[in-house]
């Protein structure tokens, strides 16, 4: 650890080494037109990442603080409110100018039919990221005609190795992944319930803990 870096930093290495795993495995690259669903401190990273490989980003979802988060920190080309959207595909299409579907679209809310809606956003040859972890037991359904005629690669990373936490590490000290962004706010052991409270409201991105604050 840079001796620079501070704890409060430092401490997004390990959410952001998932990221960074997942965003590898994805193969972005410059130019793919991909989606966000779902913008909690994940999908806002795994947004603000795509976009340091050159990709357009649009994301998605239903908090209006997240939404503009995703303006301010993972600077997307695009957002789309959830609540005032009938058709979240074709409106991923028409934000990204993109009428077949998008190159990619990576699902981070762990609901099985935003699952299946994000299988249905991508075009033909397309790649669908289903990082958002269901619960067990539960089941989704595709369209086979297109994952298997439309070449459509499905893939769930979990986890990362050593080497995407130092990869992570670098990201945060080099200033290029801002995340005192995501620090809704520092406190301590005491307010705990309190931060709880406000997640549920949907009034935060994450906490910053420190037990002798």
């Amino acid at each position: 650890m840079p001796d620079d870096l501070s704890f409060d930093k430092a401490v997004f290495s390990e959410p952001l080494a998932n990221v960074v795993h997942g965003v590898e495995r994805t193969e972005i690259k410059a130019g793919d037109t991909v989606g966000i669903l779902g913008l909690g401190p994940i999908g806002l990273m795994f947004a603000r990442l795509a976009k340091l490989k050159g990709a357009k980003v649009y994301a998605a979802a239903r908090n209006p603080l997240k939404l503009q988060k995703a303006l301010d920190f993972a600077l997307v080309d695009g957002v789309i409110d959830l609540k005032n959207c009938d058709d979240i595909c074709q409106a991923f299409k028409n934000t990204a100018n993109a009428p077949q579907g998008l190159d990619v679209m990576i699902e981070c809310i762990g609901l099985p039919q935003m699952w299946e809606t994000a299988f249905s956003c991508v075009r033909k040859g397309g790649t669908v990221h289903f990082f958002g972890g269901c619960k067990g037991g539960e089941k989704v359904s595709f369209d086979t005609a297109k994952m298997h005629y439309g070449d459509v690669r499905i893939l769930s990373v979990f986890h990362y190795t050593p080497k995407y936490f130092r990869q992570s590490l670098s990201l945060i000290a080099s200033g290029q992944i801002d995340v005192e962004q995501l620090i809704t706010a520092t406190i301590g052991l005491d307010e705990v319930e309190f931060a709880l409270k406000e997640h549920i409201k949907g009034d935060a991105i994450k906490f910053l803990v420190k037990p002798w604050a």
